[in-house]
């Protein structure tokens, strides 16, 4: 993680929000992506998209961020939807 670089977000999300490609915010070496096996049959994501991030930071304030995107047979990489948490609402916790 590098403050002074940090991993775009904004007008990546939703296909109604001028998707762009994620390849490369996908190649950083401070993003983590799983993939999963490409899919056989057609898939249909209907309703709300839920992560649950066990996740822990040294820093007091951070975001985390997550995206669900769409991988072409090409590589294009396109986010279907993403989230942030953002900064500041990190817990202290006194080691």
């Amino acid at each position: 993680y590098d403050p002074a670089r940090p991993v775009p977000t904004g007008t990546f999300g939703a296909y109604s929000r001028a998707p762009g490609n994620r390849r490369a915010v996908q190649k950083r070496p401070d993003v983590l992506v799983y993939t999963s096996a490409s899919m056989t049959q057609p898939l249909e994501v209907t309703g709300p998209v839920r992560l649950v991030l066990w996740a822990a930071a040294s820093a007091r304030d951070t975001d985390f961020t997550a995206a669900l995107s769409d991988v072409h047979p090409d590589g294009t990489a396109r986010a279907l939807t993403d989230g942030i948490l953002p900064e500041g609402v990190m817990p202290e916790v006194e080691a």
